[in-house]
């Protein structure tokens, strides 16, 4: 006689939330960049105009909801499934480098030969120099973005006008 125990299992539903992101590629349309520059500016005037004397958060809050809504209003947005959220640094040359080191895995799976062992071992230190090259690039982009904001926070509009933005 063969016993089993059963038990009942909870299916789990996985929540499923989209996400928008603005196309901030269309800012590489000289005329879409250019009609976002002046929209910009005109906002950051009136905001200027409007209140002497500002707190850092209150500026910062004020400056985040004029870059948001001017881009969106400009440029759009696209809805993304977050399920399959994409990372910055994961471009063609990753994914190409990645390719090969799994085919190249599968190879020596298949084979069990020891050059396609070195071969695999050299496109996988590749595949990781690749990552780590294109991770730093993304990293000091965002430094770069960072203290450009922060440079804008402290000097305001001047510091628009010197970027010629």
């Amino acid at each position: 006689m063969v016993t089993a125990k059963l038990e009942d299992e909870k299916i789990k539903e996985v929540e499923r939330k989209d996400y928008q992101r603005v196309k901030v590629n269309k800012l590489k349309l000289e005329q879409v960049r250019e009609h976002y520059k002046e929209e910009t500016n005109r906002r950051l005037r009136q905001l200027e105009n409007q209140k002497e004397t500002w707190t850092l958060e209150e500026r910062w809050n004020a400056f985040k909801v004029v870059i948001k809504s001017t881009a969106t209003e400009i440029c759009g947005i696209r809805k993304h499934n977050k399920l399959h959220k994409r990372t910055r640094w994961w471009n063609n040359e990753v994914k190409t480098a990645v390719k090969k080191k799994k085919i190249a895995w599968k190879k020596y799976i298949e084979t069990e030969l020891e050059e396609d062992k070195e071969e695999y071992k050299r496109l996988r230190r590749l595949a990781k120099n690749t990552i780590k090259q294109v991770k730093t690039k993304n990293i000091v982009t965002a430094v770069f973005l960072m203290s450009c904001l922060e440079r804008l926070l402290m000097n305001g509009n001047s510091y628009l006008t010197d970027l010629n933005v």
